[in-house]
């Protein structure tokens, strides 16, 4: 814990290298010390610089992401009127960005807090929309079993999301009490297959 404090000028330094804006080199930097932090508590040694860094790294390139997500471009005054029906409403501008920076969000957490076939069951569920028995046949397991994982995961969900901002909470991934019969690189292939599918579908909104 002391040697993540020592570094933390350094890490601010390195995130402020790839994000111009301060306020929000800030905001990384300081999330980036919570999640190592968070992570000590339930592990027997420290962070060396390396992983600090790397959470930097992926909190960067979620940062990066969703800023090039909207395109801003210079309107000439004059093509003003003749254009305006084909614009985007300015609010709608705002929501959609707002949405991306919650799935963001949602997407790390669930990595920081679920085990991979964790988060599997919570995409299948409730983000594509997968009947229960179709979910449990993708992860190798039974529809009983597949519910008690959904079940799992989405308390797990709940209850980190209910003490996040109220006091610092331990990250801790909890064994898993059903077992699932796909391999861990297929499961992660899988993982991996739905995040992407659903960043992808928040970039073309």
């Amino acid at each position: 814990m002391e040697h993540i404090e020592v570094v933390a000028e350094d890490v601010h330094r390195f995130v402020s290298r790839h994000v111009a804006n301060y306020d929000d080199a800030a905001d990384i930097s300081q999330e980036v010390l919570t999640i190592a932090c968070a992570s000590v508590r339930t592990s027997a040694g420290e962070h060396n610089d390396e992983c600090l860094y790397a959470i930097a790294r992926e909190l960067i390139v979620d940062y990066d992401r969703a800023r090039s997500q909207v395109d801003l471009v210079a309107i000439d005054p004059a093509d003003e009127e003749c254009e305006s029906a084909l614009r985007i409403p300015p609010d709608s501008v705002v929501a959609t960005c707002d949405m991306r920076r919650r799935v963001a969000t949602w997407l790390r957490r669930c990595k920081q807090v679920l085990e991979p076939s964790q988060q599997v069951a919570v995409l299948l569920a409730d983000i594509y929309g997968y009947a229960d028995k179709d979910s449990a046949a993708m992860l190798g397991m039974s529809v009983p079993s597949f519910k008690i994982l959904l079940h799992s995961s989405r308390t797990r969900l709940k209850t980190f999301e209910a003490h996040t901002g109220r006091s610092r909470v331990a990250v801790r991934k909890p064994r898993v009490g059903v077992v699932c019969h796909i391999d861990a690189i297929r499961l992660r292939k899988l993982r991996d297959h739905l995040v992407n599918g659903l960043r992808l579908a928040m970039v073309s909104m």
